[in-house]
């Protein structure tokens, strides 16, 4: 919470040629700002620069009259006016929360921790940073891959950090960043990693295969029916059904159990790169080269949704597509540097951004509580972003027990985001 008077009170009682003893006037304009605060409402702000035009307009009726009776009159009147006048500034979709920096080459990769605590990237520098969220200092910097690093992926339970990279390799790594062990002799670049809901196998998308791994990284399965390079690998929320995303314009379903290719779903015209399946597993969504972001039933593979929005100003490859934790937004990223947000029932364009600048994204995340989107770029930053609203912000006030509430609108339709580079 920001309130001007109490700027407006201290600005009046340091006017360096005002007679009257400043301690004994600050006092007393704090003093009738804060009862007025117990009996008048509030003023909601959507932007920081507002609020801070407010305190300068306060500031100058202060400052500007040149005698002390004009200042005091001034002063008293700038207090009737705001008199309980909370200036609040509310946060809102898209805000950017901060920047993540260390990293000296694209950042392909990024990824939240369960708990929220630490966020993960991986890096054309052959690195993987770990971060605090809440500071955007670094908390480790992983050094063991010799090539760029594609993929970064947390086990379920938080405890293990699994990494892939150009060099063939799929490392096993301690949440704090202490190396466990290495597998090698897979086919190709390890594009994607993915995670058994339950943790008990892990996906790997390397050359044109898509491989099944047990915990310790033992070779399990290989299912082979794609004709190019397999880009993503994205497991359905019960863990029965893997999904492959190729090179070769498909997506391909496989039965974990035995491996067995179920479904086969085309359309797409260029290069899949990103398949995830929505938390209540009843849709796939794909992004491709050709622009496109699409929605499948996860059922039957039947076609049912394309997104419009990268067509109608997204010029460039879809390289991600993420939901929110409660499946109310899709985010995807793409080349032509923007990120968009639509509502899921319905497709429509909620809102959209230019998170780096113009820069091509290369992977997003959602936080494990929805409330935060990660974006990762070619320009060697991650940026934090708000993804909710708070739409309908109230004042907060202290009940007997001390305890705060506050009231909150929820927007009648949920949004997907959508970006592109």
């Amino acid at each position: 919470f920001f309130d001007p008077r109490f700027h407006c009170s201290v600005a009046w009682s340091r006017t360096p040629t005002m007679e009257i003893a400043s301690v004994p006037v600050m006092c007393l304009s704090i003093a009738v700002g804060i009862a007025s605060c117990l009996v008048t409402p509030f003023v909601v702000v959507d932007s920081l620069p507002a609020v801070f035009f407010i305190s300068g307009l306060c500031g100058a009726a202060i400052y500007v009259p040149r005698t002390r009776t004009l200042r005091l009159a001034a002063g008293l009147l700038v207090l009737g006016l705001l008199g309980g006048v909370w200036v609040v500034y509310r946060p809102k979709i898209g805000d950017h929360v901060m920047t993540l920096k260390g990293h000296t080459d694209w950042i392909r990769a990024v990824t939240w921790s369960p708990d929220g605590k630490t966020v993960a990237t991986g890096s054309d520098d052959m690195v993987v940073a770990l971060w605090n969220p809440s500071t955007g200092k670094t908390k480790a910097r992983i050094d063991g891959h010799k090539l760029w690093v594609n993929a970064v992926v947390y086990s379920p339970d938080g405890k293990t950090i699994l990494t892939g990279a150009d060099d063939r390799t799929v490392q096993f790594w301690t949440a704090n960043g202490t190396h466990v062990h290495k597998v090698r002799g897979f086919g190709g670049r390890v594009w994607d990693i993915a995670y058994a809901p339950d943790g008990s196998t892990i996906a790997t998308a390397d050359g044109k295969y898509v491989r099944l791994l047990k915990p310790d990284g033992t070779r399990l399965r290989t299912m082979d029916g794609h004709a190019a390079g397999v880009w993503s690998v994205a497991y359905s929320p019960d863990g029965s059904t893997l999904a492959s995303a190729s090179q070769d314009k498909s997506i391909k379903v496989w039965r974990v159990s035995d491996g067995a290719l179920l479904q086969t779903l085309l359309g797409h015209t260029d290069s899949v790169n990103t398949v995830v399946y929505s938390p209540d597993g009843s849709r796939i969504a794909t992004g491709s080269s050709d622009k496109s972001v699409k929605l499948w039933s996860a059922a039957d593979g039947q076609f049912l949704k394309r997104l419009g929005g990268h067509t109608k100003g997204h010029n460039g490859t879809v390289r991600a597509v993420v939901y929110s934790p409660d499946g109310s937004t899709i985010a995807t990223a793409s080349d032509d540097g923007t990120v968009r947000l639509w509502w899921a029932a319905t497709g429509k364009l909620r809102h959209s951004l230019e998170p780096h600048g113009g820069a091509p994204i290369r992977a997003l995340a959602y936080s494990p509580d929805g409330s935060t989107l990660a974006t990762a770029s070619q320009d060697e930053t991650v940026r934090l972003w708000r993804a909710t609203d708070l739409s309908d912000m109230r004042m907060l006030k202290s009940g007997a027990d001390g305890s705060a509430t506050t009231k909150s609108s929820t927007p009648a339709e949920a949004p997907i985001a959508t970006a592109a580079a």
